[in-house]
């Protein structure tokens, strides 16, 4: 089977696991002291989860870390969903352009939908 985990989850997660190792805290104490429940935190530290911002701020402060240090360098390439999003400038061109087709008597792209 795959792994779907995306590489950013998995970065993020293991950022969390050795911080919380040089902390000598056990998952269980981080958990406890970041205010979530043990599967939670279990789940981001695999790559299985996304923690909240909430979530994140608390395990950083926890940790006694900025929560900076966990997602940086972290970039849209590695999360391949972020391919399929339009960025603002893309979105506008493509609403620019179908209005330009729907003045001009062009079929529209979506086919009238």
């Amino acid at each position: 089977m795959p792994d779907t985990r995306w590489p950013a989850a998995i970065e993020l997660g293991q950022r969390i696991a050795e911080a919380r190792k040089r902390a000598d805290l056990s998952r269980q104490d981080l958990a406890d002291l970041a205010h979530t429940d043990l599967s939670n935190l279990s789940r981001i530290e695999n790559g299985l989860g996304n923690p909240s911002f909430r979530t994140l701020i608390r395990i950083a402060a926890s940790l006694g870390e900025d929560p900076s240090y966990f997602v940086k360098g972290i970039g849209l390439d590695m999360i391949p969903e972020a391919a399929e999003v339009l960025t603002v400038r893309q979105w506008a061109a493509a609403t620019r352009a179908e209005q330009r087709r729907a003045g001009s008597g062009e079929p529209r792209a979506d086919n009238g939908r």
